[in-house]
């Protein structure tokens, strides 16, 4: 069993002294928050886990500008999503204006960026009816504006995979799945592709409120 507490056993108010004495006997451990080196660590881990090509620098200059780990995916996930779509190598520089947009503007935007929205955006660039995203139609062109979507769900607002299944009428998780990663794996090979999910991700950015 493990507790956890923003203080010692002995220093909580309201503790029965039995409970005090034996939480006391227990193994207690004192987690600060992550350092660099343990940041960098954590970001190369997921990096290795998504097959994402981080360089050590790289990873040194995100850890050194995030400080929190909740946060660490979040810009190593839209570094990717950067590379895939401009078909360049993560670089400091690049690195670099991504952590300014993230610690500024586009943070503030990217709370406010909803799964409706992304519905909406995609239907309105492929011409479709918002609703054909949740049916089962699978002519060529919806099923292609269905799996943008899932793309876009799990990269712009980072939504779990059975999230986004449920969004979009109800489906598993692993078709979620298949559906984003035919999108990212056709992104390298496709100019129209990300062309279209460029235009589509700037248009979820346009005309927002401050």
């Amino acid at each position: 069993m493990v507790l956890t507490s923003d203080r010692q056993p002995g220093e909580i108010e309201g503790l029965e002294p039995r409970l005090k004495s034996r939480f006391e006997g227990g193994l207690t451990v004192d987690i600060q928050p992550a350092g660099f080196e343990l940041r960098t660590a954590i970001l190369l881990i997921k990096a290795g886990l998504k097959k994402i090509d981080l360089p050590m620098r790289v990873a040194q200059v995100i850890a050194a500008n995030v400080e929190s780990t909740r946060k660490l995916e979040g810009v190593l996930m839209k570094l990717n999503s950067e590379v895939t779509l401009r078909q360049e190598p993560i670089t400091e520089e690049l690195a670099m204006a991504l952590l300014n947009k993230f610690n500024g503007e586009a943070e503030a935007l990217t709370t406010r960026i909803s799964p409706k929205q992304i519905i909406s955006r995609v239907a309105e660039y492929y011409q479709i009816k918002p609703a054909a995203l949740y049916g089962e139609r699978r002519l060529k062109t919806v099923a292609l504006a269905r799996q943008v979507t899932m793309y876009l769900m799990r990269k712009e607002v980072q939504l779990p995979l059975e999230e986004v299944g449920r969004i979009l009428g109800g489906r598993d998780h692993s078709t979620v799945l298949h559906g984003q990663e035919k999108i990212a794996k056709l992104l390298p090979q496709s100019e129209k592709l990300r062309f279209d999910v460029t235009a589509i991700r700037k248009s979820l950015y346009v005309d927002k409120p401050q």
